[in-house]
């Protein structure tokens, strides 16, 4: 049996390869799209897929949910509770995916009335909505063959599905633009992918045994089971609501506060500072499964240090690329833009600060889902999106966008307070460390915003100085927040893999 450092390096290797398919995809399909139709077809399309994401929130939680429950069974495929979580999440995926769709179709019948669509787009806008609406529905419905994936860790399958559904979406767009189908290429593109992620996680999971294989084994539906996945789902639903908030509402409040024309600059501004979010979430989502295994087998000591384990993998990367965006990041936004898009020094030194603080948060959420006990946190997220909002009334109006950033750092340490004190309770033995490692990690995202501050008369962002320095501070950062133990695993584990590689 593999190990859970294989499962975990693959999965993230894969991780990745998904996150450059999805760049690959996102910047080919738009001019791509834009050469064949129109600015107004393209943007019909926009809002249509727009409508359909926020159908996807009907999802409450349960894929995730069933999953997480799924784990806790995965040990006794064949002992009847295991197969009777799958029998029930298939049925609960049927019946979201009829909802959606029902749903979807009541809403086009007012859409375009709703959003001032002109008379002769109605029907394009009308089939849009139900073409997405159809393709979203059977890729819900279809979700089921895959839920043992992640309590079996296999998170590189999940990962590789999602890289070739977007370049296999970008190939068939490509070809219906070719063959005329025009407006219609772009809803034709991800049935493919839908139909091929759906095929592969069915021949893994009976490949490796992930389905019960007699009838008896399977059991039925259960009542209890649903009771206990629609709880469970509840609590993942609130957080996922109170992150939407805490995390998508700024360039609205902007917008609104402040002025479109700041909207738009924070939007460019701040894409170094969502691509290092993802990048390093993807770190936390390939360990969790593996977390959660050890945590179901009883293991809670070897638990709670690789929690820990995992809070120093996240705050290194968060001071790496944090401090990346302080000393940086705005000399790289005025090299993209040809100095169209001008930020704040403050900006770039509060972003580096608040990747650092929702990193921390994620990975103490992260931390309540492998024990699932997330009821003790369910609320959190929701109240720091509701600071941000109340705290960025006061801060647009005096400091402009900077002054929303501000307030959004302000209700993320609050938020990461109440996270860690709490996980400080579930697990006394890593509190401490934890709250010594932030601090750590704190002052050297300090020393590199006291070098932009100071350094910025005698250094360029992009200047051969300032690199050094940020290659001084990864290394310090390397030594002075990584444990000793895991330094040496970091060792011996790059070693094998070396060994490993020689012929």
């Amino acid at each position: 049996m593999r190990s859970r450092r294989h499962h975990f390096f693959r999965g993230l290797t894969a991780g990745y390869v998904a996150l450059g398919a999805n760049l690959i995809y996102t910047m080919a399909s738009v001019p791509l799209a834009l050469h064949y139709l129109g600015r107004e077809q393209f943007g019909l399309w926009a809002l249509a897929q727009q409508i359909s994401g926020y159908l996807m929130l009907l999802d409450l939680g349960m894929s995730a949910s069933i999953s997480r429950l799924v784990a806790n069974s995965k040990h006794q495929v064949q002992g009847g509770e295991y197969g009777s979580l799958l029998l029930t999440g298939a049925g609960v995926f049927f019946v979201q995916a009829l909802v959606v769709f029902v749903l979807s179709f009541l809403f086009s019948l007012v859409a375009g009335h709703l959003f001032v669509i002109p008379p002769a787009l109605e029907p394009t806008f009308r089939a849009a909505i139900l073409i997405l609406a159809g393709i979203t529905s059977l890729s819900l419905f279809l979700r089921s063959l895959g839920i043992p994936l992640w309590a079996f860790q296999r998170m590189e399958v999940i990962n590789q599905c999602m890289a070739a559904n977007l370049l296999l979406g970008l190939v068939f767009l490509w070809l219906g633009f070719l063959w005329g189908w025009g407006f219609y290429s772009l809803a034709v593109a991800g049935l493919p992918g839908t139909l091929l992620t759906a095929w592969v996680s069915f021949w893994v999971c009976k490949k490796n045994g992930y389905y019960p294989s007699s009838r008896q084994a399977w059991g039925r539906p259960s009542r209890l089971s649903l009771q206990t996945s629609l709880v469970f789902g509840k609590d993942i639903f609130l957080i996922g609501l109170g992150s939407q908030l805490s995390n998508a509402s700024q360039v609205m409040l902007i917008s609104r506060w402040v002025g479109l024309e700041a909207a738009a600059v924070f939007s460019i501004a701040t894409k170094g500072y969502t691509l290092a979010q993802q990048l390093g979430a993807k770190i936390v989502q390939n360990a969790v499964s593996g977390l959660t295994d050890l945590y179901v087998n009883g293991d809670r000591d070897r638990f709670g240090r690789r929690i820990f384990h995992l809070f120093v993998l996240t705050a290194l990367f968060a001071c790496l690329a944090g401090s990346g965006l302080i000393l940086s990041n705005r000399a790289w936004i005025r090299l993209w833009t040809g100095s169209r898009i001008l930020f704040s020094e403050w900006g770039d030194m509060l972003l580096g600060f608040l990747l650092l603080s929702t990193a921390m948060s994620f990975t103490s959420i992260e931390s309540f889902m492998a024990q699932g006990t997330l009821q003790r946190i369910r609320w959190v997220r929701f109240l720091e999106g509701l600071l941000i909002v109340v705290f960025s009334f006061v801060g647009a109006r005096t400091f402009g966008q900077d002054g929303v950033l501000a307030a959004t750092l302000l209700a993320s340490l609050l938020s990461l307070a109440m996270l860690l004190g709490r996980l400080g309770q579930s697990l006394p033995q890593i509190g401490w460390l934890t709250a010594v490692l932030l601090f750590k990690s704190v002052m050297i995202l300090g020393a590199a915003a006291a070098f932009s501050l100071l350094g910025g008369s005698f250094f360029q962002p992009l200047s051969l100085g300032t690199a050094v320095f940020w290659a001084g501070l990864a290394i310090t950062t390397y030594i002075w927040i990584i444990p000793r133990d895991l330094q040496q695993e970091f060792a011996a584990a790059l070693s094998a893999f070396w060994r490993n590689r020689k012929p």
